[in-house]
């Protein structure tokens, strides 16, 4: 049996998501040493509507009863040509099990280790419920390089009063591929660099579809007030609460080819504040957003 015929670009985001103990633990003889229903609604919440990748092992550590996985498209991974399941979308690799996913989608990889170690160099971000107790076991977690960087963490205590953290890591850019900051901006403006900050804006889904639409950036949902976003380089979230005001300070963001970004900010209707001009090691440009901010684009091509 071949795999399926891949799908056009773009291609689904994937994020690992996994429990694991303070030794790195996350099973033992194919099940969790651990029972905490808080994280398996967790669980839920964050995949809900969105396809999950697994390996055959930990499509049978399901029980029957959520095998497949509801309102998910499941998708199992596995090297046995003849293998089927009911409510499983069959893959012979990763890259088929990716293509599976619809068009421009957020995939979750959800074990076991051999997946995650080989989803995690292709991953945007990395979900963790970080477990303060050390457990048994014979699974352990992908370990995280210097390239993932914690974005978010939620403390929370179980019912048997087991603290553990809900934890994001998003993906940085790749030392050697960074721009040499410190020449080419400003103290000042590399102080104002998208960090963790919080955009206060009316629509998430608008504002989601425009930055989607221009820069490409990947976004992972909080509940319906809050939803982070990455580049692979530069994090932050939208939130309909309180946060950064429009008017606030320039926010620069990153792009390799100034003229083609520019266009497709003019093609989702954006505002140009301030045409193409020089800067300090490169070129940049301004515009304001559906919320009224300000950003700088900036290149050094």
């Amino acid at each position: 049996m071949s795999d399926p015929v891949p799908s056009t670009s773009p291609r689904a985001r994937l994020h690992l998501i996994y429990a694991r103990a303070a030794n790195g633990v996350i099973g033992r003889e194919g099940a969790l040493p651990w029972h905490l229903p808080e994280d398996l609604a967790h669980f839920k919440r964050t995949t809900l509507g969105c396809p999950v990748i697994m390996g055959r092992k930990t499509w049978d550590s399901l029980p029957p009863r959520f095998r497949p996985l509801p309102g998910r498209v499941n998708i199992v991974v596995t090297r046995d040509a003849d293998w089927s399941a009911e409510g499983a979308q069959v893959a012979h690799s990763l890259e088929a099990a990716r293509d599976l996913c619809p068009v421009g989608s957020d995939a979750w990889v959800i074990g076991g280790a051999q997946i995650y170690a080989q989803a995690l160099p292709l991953a945007s971000s990395v979900v963790v419920t970080e477990i303060a107790q050390a457990f048994e076991g014979d699974a352990y977690a992908p370990e995280l390089g210097p390239e993932w960087h914690e974005t978010r963490r939620e403390a929370q205590v179980s019912v048997d009063d087991l603290p553990f953290d809900f934890v994001t890591y998003s993906r940085l850019r790749q030392p050697s591929q960074a721009p040499n900051h410190e020449s080419a901006v400003t103290a000042q403006d590399r102080n104002h660099r998208i960090d963790n900050i919080e955009f206060n804006v009316s629509d998430i889904a608008r504002s989601k579809a425009f930055y989607g639409a221009v820069f490409g950036w990947t976004f992972v949902a909080y509940g319906p007030t809050y939803t982070e976003f990455t580049d692979g380089r530069l994090t932050g979230g939208f939130t309909t609460g309180e946060a950064v005001q429009p008017g606030g300070p320039l926010v620069i963001l990153y792009a390799d080819d100034l003229a083609d970004t520019q266009q497709r900010l003019q093609a989702v209707g954006a505002r140009i504040s301030r045409p193409v001009f020089a800067f300090p090691g490169g070129l940049r440009f301004h515009f304001v957003d559906p919320d009224g901010y300000e950003l700088a684009v900036w290149s050094t091509h």
